[in-house]
């Protein structure tokens, strides 16, 4: 049976949820605090251990913490604390919850108080010093694998008050005795007969119980549990009984001394073929024993699935053959099989677990059946069908430089395990995503990639040697004079010419440079200029190589910003004027000026004289014509010193207010539509001259539509010829009119 083994969720999270959902705003109070080496939070006058942050050796857990009572060790709270050798719990902790002293590996002793009611799952997991521990009476719950891999611990004992569990023997099991929930690891004595009222042997029950050559299982037994017999590494050999149903992944995992896995033959779940572990139908294959002597293996053509670390550490295999009937491999099938050379997957493959070939230091490669739906492989290397994954690159290959195809997008969770010659690894700009365990035991790996990739970032990020592959290594521009020039920096290598052009022309040039200078680095120094934008823009650069006459087509891409003295533009309207606040950088400017953008040589306005603002930034103030339709002018500096414009300029669009005339006839009625932009507007009128302007009709009111503008409304009468009507708004701020005109003509 598959075993989960969630985590607990902290009773400090718990109190907090069920605290924020039933107790009133104001009444529950929630605080987080470190006093004495410990990490805690704490609820309505209770505290809950998260962490001890000390390196005493003995260590004394306080039954307050700033005035609440200690009642909770959290999950994790010593986990890997090293220095840890004694600890004494008070008697005002109830729980101890997952993982609290999980890994401290130097921890000798702990005494469990009779306050306790719960052991969390691998609540001391690990603990390779602790010799013997007390489970009071007070416990009602204990946990998976709370004394797993406790290689020092001989003897578990219970008090005799126990209600829910008992020490037989210094093994642990519920009070029923019905199932076998740790033995101890360091228990002498080779061998151990497991009574016979016992159902199930839990998970991890017997982990790393070294010693134990021979463990006979009874034949009430019914279920074995994950991990159940992990690291039992004297075992020779074991016998399921007739009634056993289920058997949990990674059972007999790292039994390197196993030979041999035997059934009853009463069993109707399980059968042994030459001592190797069957379902019944001997479709799945659940455990090939890691000792059993042979250097190859044939798997049955029955099996269609292989289970979890079935030939794990089977480093006696040379060759396994799959026979095309099998469809699926489930994680860590042939993790650690160091001596296989080479293996093949049939067509009927159609899903394969992570870490299937992790450790297998001598595989060289991975051959799939071309005719695999599935699956597919070049090199010895493992992808999916279309190769836009790349799952797994053989530990054992003699490469030692590889080129990841131009198809690849992904690559998969630890796809690169300690590769044993791979040196470099060159990805391209296709890969876009690469889990973060891609990549495990690669400290003499260097990954080659485009600075701008995905690959080369992840490779930053993640602490992975990595070195730039670009031929373009930088770019960096300057604007003068309205010329924008570029200074490129490459690699050395045989070119003769570099052209910038931009990304939607990527055929054309703007401009190239054939002669380049070499840095102090031996790189390649190009200059190359060519008209100044007006806006920040988009270039790209590439090379031609002097041996082909061809360009690389290795596009760098650069954004060019144009940054100008010249800091914000702004304007309103006013008396048929358009007035523009200029602010610049302060420096030595004598002038500003505005220009149609389409003939920046000339101009229409300027301003000699500025005020300093709050920043320290100079305000320029610049009156011209308002214009009559939308148009687009360019603002530049002049130097003081050198009586130049910089033309570095800035652009600025005016925009008409009135947006949009329309009109409807009803009778000798006419009826306009006048859509504005949103703005201090409180009157529209309408005349048939600037002069008569307000002559025909005036209103006061608008709506404001979908798209945020004014629609105003005009009524009037039916004029007997084609006239031109004249448009302005007033301002409600100024009372005044702006005379922007807007010019109408109705037509008869």
């Amino acid at each position: 049976m598959k075993s989960y083994r969630s985590k607990i969720m902290s009773i400090a999270l718990i109190v907090a949820i069920i605290a924020s959902v039933l107790v009133p705003f104001g009444s529950f109070t929630a605080s987080a605090a470190t006093e004495s080496d410990f990490e805690y939070v704490s609820f309505s006058g209770s505290a809950y251990i998260q962490k001890y942050v000390g390196t005493d050796e003995i260590v004394e857990i306080p039954s307050t913490l700033g005035g609440n009572t200690v009642v909770t060790l959290n999950d994790y709270a010593f986990r890997n604390c090293t220095n840890v050798k004694q600890v004494t719990i008070p008697s005002t902790i109830t729980k101890i919850s997952s993982s609290v002293f999980e890994g401290c590996v130097n921890l000798e002793s702990v005494n469990i108080p009779y306050s306790v009611t719960y052991l969390g799952n691998k609540a001391f997991y690990g603990c390779t010093n602790l010799k013997s521990i007390l489970i009071p009476s007070s416990v009602t719950y204990i946990g998976t694998e709370v004394l797993a891999f406790c290689s020092s611990l001989t003897s578990i004992d219970v008090d005799a008050n126990s209600k829910g569990y008992v020490s037989v023997d210094g093994v642990l099991f519920d009070i029923g005795k019905t199932r076998l929930m740790q033995y101890p690891a360091g228990k002498q004595g080779e061998t151990y007969e497991v009574p016979n009222k016992v159902w199930y042997v839990n998970t991890s029950a017997f982990a790393g119980c070294s010693q134990l050559t021979s463990i006979t299982l009874p034949s009430s037994l019914s279920g074995i549990y994950d991990y159940a017999f992990k690291g039992c590494s004297a075992l020779k050999s074991i016998t399921i009984p007739s009634n056993v149903t289920s058997v949990g992944s990674y059972a007999f995992d790292a039994c390197t001394a196993l030979e041999s896995i035997d059934v009853a033959k009463e069993n109707t779940y399980f059968v042994s073929k030459d001592g190797v572990l069957f379902n019944k139908s001997e479709t799945k294959i659940v455990r090939y024993p890691i000792a059993k002597s042979g250097e190859t293996y044939t798997i049955p053509k029955t099996v269609t699935y292989i289970e979890y670390g079935s030939f794990a550490d089977c480093t006696n295999l040379t060759s396994i053959v799959i026979h095309k009937t099998l469809s699926a491999i489930r994680n860590d099938s042939f993790k650690g099989c160091s001596n296989l050379t080479e293996i093949t997957l049939p067509l009927s493959i159609t899903a394969t677990g992570t870490s299937t070939f992790e450790d297998c230091t001598s595989l060289t490669k991975i051959n799939v059946a071309t005719q695999n739906k599935y699956y597919s492989a070049k090199n010895g290397v493992l992808f999916n069908k279309d190769k836009t994954k790349l799952y797994f690159f053989p530990v054992g290959s003699e490469m030692t430089s590889y080129t990841v195809p131009d198809s690849v997008t992904t690559i998969d969770p630890r796809a690169f395990v300690n590769p044993t010659n791979l040196t470099s690894l060159h990805i391209p700009e296709t890969v876009t995503y690469i889990r973060s365990d891609a990549f495990i035991d690669c400290d003499n790996l260097t990954i080659y990639a485009k600075s701008t990739s995905y690959a080369y970032d992840f490779a930053v990020k993640n602490g992975i040697n990595v070195v730039a592959t670009d031929v373009i290594k930088s770019v960096s521009h300057s604007v003068a004079n309205n010329k924008i020039t570029f200074t490129i920096v490459t690699s050395a290598g045989d070119f003769n010419r570099v052209k910038v052009t931009t990304p939607d022309n990527l055929g054309g040039s703007l401009a190239v440079a054939s002669t380049y200078e070499i840095n102090a680095d031996g790189d390649y120094v190009w200059t190359v200029k060519t008209t100044a934008p007006k806006v920040t823009t988009e270039y790209s650069f590439d090379l031609r190589n002097s041996v082909t006459g061809k360009y690389t087509k290795e596009y760098f891409d650069y954004e060019a910003e144009i940054i100008s003295n010249i800091k914000s533009i702004t304007y309103e309207k006013s008396n048929g004027k358009v007035i523009f606040t200029v602010t610049t950088t302060a420096g030595n400017f004598n002038r500003v000026k505005a220009t149609l953008a389409d003939d920046l040589a000339g101009y229409v306005a300027y301003s000699d004289n500025y005020v300093v603002n709050a920043d320290g930034e100079h305000v320029w103030t610049i009156t011209a014509n308002n214009p009559s339709e939308t148009t687009e002018y360019a603002f530049d500096v002049r130097s003081s010193e050198t009586g130049k414009y910089k033309r570095e300029y800035v652009l600025c669009t005016v925009v008409p207010s009135i947006k949009s005339v329309t009109y409807y006839r009803s009778g000798v009625v006419l009826t306009l539509k006048v859509t504005t932009v949103a703005g201090d507007f409180d009157r529209l009128r309408c005349g048939i001259s600037e002069s008569t302007i307000g002559n025909l009709a005036n209103s006061n009111y608008y709506r404001v539509d979908s798209n945020g503008d004014y629609v105003w409304t005009l009524k009037f009468t039916l004029p007997d010829k084609s006239v031109p009507f004249y448009l302005d708004l007033r301002n409600s701020n100024t009372g005044k009119f702006l005379k922007d005109f807007v010019v109408f003509t109705y037509t008869t």
